[in-house]
């Protein structure tokens, strides 16, 4: 029993998420993140702010590009590009770019026969993010993602973050 409830349960969650567009943004980004197991929203600093939370763009000082790429099994490849832009009157800007692409697969019947055929998927993210910062301590920042699957499908949402430093060493 106790085997079988785990292996109904994984088939459930690969049904559930797997098809989705967005179902890739959960990897998330940068391996400081990453490294922290994606504990990353409250002390985002840096490009990656895009990703985690954008009110981390009012700490970014200088203009900074963040890059990930990881190869997946099976020859799948997740990509990241981003970049933010601090100025001096108008906030803080920064944009990014995620990607999960799969190789040739080739497609099968119900029987697991081949068919000759192949197929590749390719979804897609892109970020437009602002942060601000009215007092050094308190920060805010709106993130419009679109999210892309195949070049057709296109779901949009906006993200809003914010950030609290009561004291240097600690961010909430």
């Amino acid at each position: 029993m106790a085997i079988i409830l785990p292996a109904g349960f994984n088939a459930f969650s690969a049904q559930t998420s797997g098809g989705m567009a967005g179902s890739f943004l959960n990897t998330g980004t940068g391996a400081r993140a990453l490294g922290m197991g994606g504990a990353y929203a409250g002390i985002a600093d840096d490009t990656n702010s895009v990703y985690w939370n954008p009110a981390g763009l009012s700490l970014v000082r200088r203009d900074t590009v963040s890059a990930t790429h990881i190869l997946l099994y099976d020859e799948f490849r997740y990509d990241y590009l981003g970049f933010a832009l601090p100025t001096l009157n108008s906030g803080d800007w920064g944009a990014a770019w995620m990607q999960l692409k799969s190789p040739e697969i080739e497609e099968r019947d119900e029987f697991n026969a081949p068919l000759g055929t192949f197929f590749s998927t390719t979804s897609q993210a892109f970020f437009l993010s602002a942060g601000y910062s009215p007092d050094y301590d308190v920060g805010a920042g709106h993130t419009i993602k679109a999210v892309i699957k195949d070049g057709s499908a296109a779901n949009w949402s906006l993200d809003t973050g914010a950030s609290y430093s009561p004291f240097d060493e600690i961010k909430i």
